[in-house]
């Protein structure tokens, strides 16, 4: 008998029985958790017909996918993406219509370890928050300076120190901000250009010069404030023309200009081969602010109070140590978010094994982003 008419012929049929009574599966329960439910009773596993099981497993796995795209957001296209599969069958496997029914078992267990796998990353914090430490202060104060004086200004230190997040921060709270994360992709002028037209909402599709001007008469006596972040990425001989064309777009639209970088893009600017060539650019900045390379206490407590409620006094000196090391105040940020969640499955309190649970995953992230 085929699988679809098996499974219509034994709705009419009473539901298997274990000596507790009739099996019951909960709809509302997650695949995951019925498959591990059934494995674990053998006298349920007997009972419960393979085909009967298996339909279990779709349908749960079905709900599961139907509620993530809700909750997250995220498309069918976006998970045949993730999965390397067709959005078509991701809408036929949400619809009950799948066009292969021997292959739908195993196609639902792809989605239910992708299910997994974002449940895991939705557990995993990636992004500390804002915290008003002594560095951020001082980031938050440059920036200022350069947007009330239409300066060009850099902001250079260590990386970890909180930079980049009192950076949006000062985007978010201030209006007449353009924010540029820097990266290879944009160091080359034509390619900065243009993403910086698109910040701009202006079409990047002219030539050079063209969109160079119309972004200059966009720009020009705007009162804004432009935010080069990670300007270390400026390097080599395309970073340096890019530079180049950041201060004449600076000198000809009286805005504000900060680049804020750790400390590679200063000893670029100091190399001997480079200094001469850029002496325009470097003798133009209007403060060089070089934030202190020790982590205090004080700021490690700010956050440490801001993400944790309750906590064995060992964790606090753990973080004292670890803002030292590399990450500084984002490890520490990293840990406490993701020490939070794991303690609040624990009863709330953070603790030294609470630590070591986080450590490898949040240190594993840190690697990840220095790459």
């Amino acid at each position: 008998m085929p699988q679809a008419a098996a499974v219509r012929a034994m709705s009419h049929e009473p539901r298997p029985e274990t000596e507790d009574g009739p099996v019951r599966l909960d709809p509302k329960a997650s695949a995951a958790r019925i498959i591990e439910g059934l494995s674990r009773d053998p006298e349920q596993v007997r009972a419960a017909s393979k085909v009967a099981r298996t339909d279990a497993f779709i349908s749960l796995v079905r709900s599961d996918l139907a509620g993530y795209i809700e909750r997250s957001g995220a498309t069918q296209a976006d998970v045949a993406r993730a999965i390397g599969s067709n959005p078509a069958y991701v809408n036929q496997f949400l619809s009950g219509k799948f066009p292969v029914p021997k292959q739908e078992p195993a196609f639902a267990r792809t989605i239910s370890r992708y299910l997994a796998r974002e449940g895991r990353r939705a557990d995993q914090v990636t992004e500390a928050e804002f915290v008003e430490t002594r560095p951020a202060r001082h980031t938050l104060a440059v920036l200022q300076d350069a947007h009330d004086g239409h300066r060009m200004v850099a902001d250079v230190g260590r990386s970890g120190m909180g930079k980049t997040i009192s950076c949006r921060h000062y985007a978010e709270t201030n209006e007449g901000v353009i924010y540029v994360l820097c990266g290879y992709q944009i160091r080359a002028p034509r390619a900065f250009l243009g993403h910086l037209a698109g910040k701009l909402k202006m079409a990047a599709h002219a030539r050079f010069a063209d969109l160079y001007e119309q972004v200059v008469v966009k720009l020009a006596n705007s009162g804004r404030l432009l935010i080069v972040d990670e300007a270390e990425h400026l390097d080599g001989e395309l970073g340096e023309k890019t530079m180049e064309m950041l201060r004449q777009l600076w000198e000809r639209t009286a805005i504000g200009l900060a680049f804020v970088s750790n400390e590679r893009f200063w000893r670029n600017l100091e190399n001997d081969r480079t200094a001469e060539r850029m002496e325009k650019f470097t003798t133009r900045l209007g403060a060089k602010k070089f934030l202190r390379r020790k982590a205090h206490r004080q700021d490690v407590e700010a956050i440490v109070a801001r993400h944790l409620e309750s906590y064995d006094a060992e964790v606090l000196e753990r973080l004292v140590a670890r803002a030292q090391g590399p990450g500084a105040f984002r490890a520490v940020a990293l840990y406490c978010q993701q020490a939070a969640i794991e303690a609040a499955k624990d009863g709330g309190r953070v603790t030294m094994t609470t630590l070591d649970r986080v450590a490898a995953v949040v240190d594993a992230q840190l690697e990840d982003a220095e790459k």
